[in-house]
């Protein structure tokens, strides 16, 4: 059985569900070195420690797709078995 839930609790639940919500947030693309790719699903799951939220793995490439808030940008680069970690680019269509 769950205790009761004390205000301070619900407090910062709720102080880092508005933080996530209001974040800004950009698209990436992560390069895997070529030595480490067989790894590609643990550097995957180190990522996601590291604050990204993977949307796609491309084993061939190398290459993990997702998202990240701006300020855990540089925590992505200490991930062992990265060659490179870039916005993913966005075209707007000329109309």
């Amino acid at each position: 059985m769950v205790g009761p839930v004390r205000p301070a609790q619900v407090g910062a639940e709720h102080v880092a569900r508005q933080r996530d919500k209001t974040e800004h947030k950009v698209n990436i693309l992560v390069t895997v070195a070529e030595q480490h790719r067989d790894r590609l699903d643990a550097i995957a799951d180190l990522l996601t420690s590291a604050g990204m939220t993977v949307a796609e793995k491309f084993p061939l490439g190398g290459v993990i797709a997702g998202e990240v808030a701006t300020r855990n940008m540089g925590r992505l680069h200490t991930v062992e078995g990265i060659a490179a970690v870039e916005e993913e680019p966005i075209f707007h269509a000329q109309g």
